[in-house]
């Protein structure tokens, strides 16, 4: 079992292993020094209840035929992170039209 660790400043995570499937109502791209370096966020819909998920850099996803848009099915698997105030699922998995990308490994390492 996963026990709460540090995401970053101000931040704690839960245990891993949650999975959600839903709709993504909204794609949020964060800056990064590049282009592709920015991070995906989306927000998705999972029956009543809407998530913010962290994916992975814009141009992870790209160069693995991931590209998310509004209104896409995605299934997600990970863990949640508490960080300024707002729960967001950090994705270690992303699944999309019978396609599935691992994103980080079960201690959170990205795939990048």
């Amino acid at each position: 079992m996963m026990r709460n660790r540090r995401a970053g400043p101000g931040a704690t995570v839960s245990a891993a292993g949650q999975s959600r499937e839903g709709k993504v109502v909204e794609v949020i791209y964060l800056p990064g020094a590049t282009r592709d370096s920015g991070m995906v966020e989306v927000r998705m819909m999972a029956g009543n209840q809407q998530i913010l998920a962290r994916l992975a850099p814009s141009g992870f996803l790209h160069q693995n035929q991931m590209d998310i848009r509004e209104g896409d099915t995605i299934g997600i698997t990970g863990y949640w992170a508490a960080d300024s105030g707002r729960d967001t699922m950090i994705a270690t998995e992303l699944a999309k039209q019978g396609k599935t990308l691992q994103l980080r490994d079960n201690w959170g390492r990205s795939a990048w």
